[in-house]
């Protein structure tokens, strides 16, 4: 049985490259040599809860399949998580030691004095992004993190992953689970790479593979050395995947792979969607839609029940059923045969009384031709409670054209398609749109 990383990356032949850096290119020979080395200096880790932090993501690359053979927890920590968050975690994972990797090999280990530590495995934790509310902890298993993982080694050496996630994150996690489980490679940009950096970085490195947000892919088709990408697979998930989005790849790529997959840290991988097409089949919702999931819609909201959801929550709340069924917070609408998601029932916008969803109105915007993408938020006033106000980057073409008719124009759009209370009161040009470590639109 493989329950541990290094199960997985014994089965790859030694010789195969498994990280490539900015300055750096590891085989999977190296990574067992480091690994080997770090339990042999390391060995007083030996079944201890740790947690594991790093802005570095090289490091926490080169040292998770060691400190997975040691540890008996892992705690994937986010950098973003404030102080009192991170010591309730601690105190509910009851963790012993902090392990801080950073560049260049440098690694420091802290003990806690951690009192009564129980003998269960809490497996693999980590934290919700908190981007519609506070942070949750929730614990895997290996075995249900790597499930949906492509194992097949020999096909496997064809992918070429860019890594666009921090590793503790579970977005960034599964990239790297694909990567290990086929005997892959790993190609790394770090946190404070820019955009245009990162695409550099993934042509020189001759990338095939990438993961990430709509709102990421929709920064790629802004930069200049876009097309020097070479792409067998495209993966889009963290937010709704627009029919404009996805007919911009399909344009820009045109013989990629395209999916986008539906996932969350509470629900882990649900399903993923193939067919170039926003949204998913109704038919994803029957009972034997051969998903290896179950899905329903309760006052339009989607909730989820699968094996590979999260094994404990720790810390926090997540809406469960009596039959096993997770509320998403997605709210979702039945359109023709096809389910779309519209956008998270805590992100909504109290406009006068009426729920306004953000992502609506951006996916309106966004349809212009001189709009590459927005944010849609709402903002306090003292006359009518709260405004819809929206940002919007302009695509290079438009930036020399007269903002005046370009503000006209996308809010003609938006009052042909909108409810009148859906459009944008402020509407504002700006240059680029702030994303958080998983690359998402920063709401709040």
């Amino acid at each position: 049985m493989l329950n541990k990383l290094l199960d997985y990356i014994n089965l790859v032949p030694l010789e195969r490259c498994f990280i490539k850096a900015e300055n750096r290119s590891v085989t999977y020979k190296q990574l067992n040599e480091i690994t080997f080395e770090f339990i042999e200096r390391y060995s007083f880790l030996k079944d201890k809860n740790c947690a594991v932090t790093s802005n570095d993501r090289l490091s926490l690359a080169l040292y998770l399949p060691a400190i997975d053979s040691l540890a008996k927890t892992i705690f994937l920590q986010a950098s973003d998580l404030d102080e009192d968050t991170t010591s309730s975690f601690y105190e509910n994972a009851e963790i012993e030691y902090i392990i801080t990797l950073k560049a260049n090999n440098e690694i420091v280990i802290k003990k806690l004095n951690t009192v009564s530590v129980i003998e269960q495995s809490h497996g693999w934790l980590l934290a919700t992004s908190g981007t519609t509310g506070t942070p949750k902890l929730v614990s895997f298993s290996l075995e249900r993190l790597i499930s949906t993982a492509q194992k097949n080694i020999e096909l496997g050496s064809i992918y070429n992953w860019g890594l666009c996630y921090d590793l503790n994150r579970f977005a960034g996690l599964q990239v790297y689970l694909q990567v290990v489980a086929a005997g892959s490679v790993l190609t790394i940009s770090e946190c404070e790479h820019s955009i245009s950096d990162i695409v550099n970085i993934f042509s020189f490195n001759q990338v095939n593979s990438v993961s990430a947000t709509p709102s990421f892919w929709r920064k790629v088709l802004m930069t200049e050395n876009a097309s020097s990408l070479e792409l067998k697979k495209i993966t889009l998930g963290g937010e709704i995947s627009t029919q404009s989005i996805l007919n911009a790849l399909q344009h820009k790529y045109s013989t990629a792979k395209i999916t986008h997959i539906y996932a969350s840290t509470e629900a882990g991988v649900g399903f993923a969607v193939k067919d170039n097409k926003e949204g998913f089949p109704a038919n994803y919702l029957l009972a034997n839609s051969e998903l290896g999931i179950s899905l329903k819609i309760i006052n339009k909201e989607l909730w989820i029940r699968s094996e590979r959801s999260n094994s404990a929550l720790l810390a926090g709340h997540v809406d469960i059923d009596e039959q096993g069924f997770i509320n998403t917070g997605d709210l979702v609408e039945c359109i023709d045969e096809r389910v779309i998601f519209l956008g998270r029932s805590s992100g909504a916008i109290n406009v006068g009384g009426n729920k306004v969803m953000p992502e609506k109105i951006e996916a309106i915007i966004n349809q212009c031709n001189s709009v590459s993408y927005s944010r849609v938020f709402g903002k306090s006033n003292s006359m009518l409670g709260t405004i819809v106000c929206a940002e919007v980057v302009l695509e290079d073409s438009a930036k020399s054209l007269n903002t005046k008719d370009l503000k006209t124009n996308i809010l003609r759009l938006c009052k042909d398609e909108l409810e009148t209370h859906e459009v944008p009161v402020l509407l504002k040009f700006v240059e680029t749109i702030a994303t958080n470590s998983t690359g998402k639109l920063i709401r709040f």
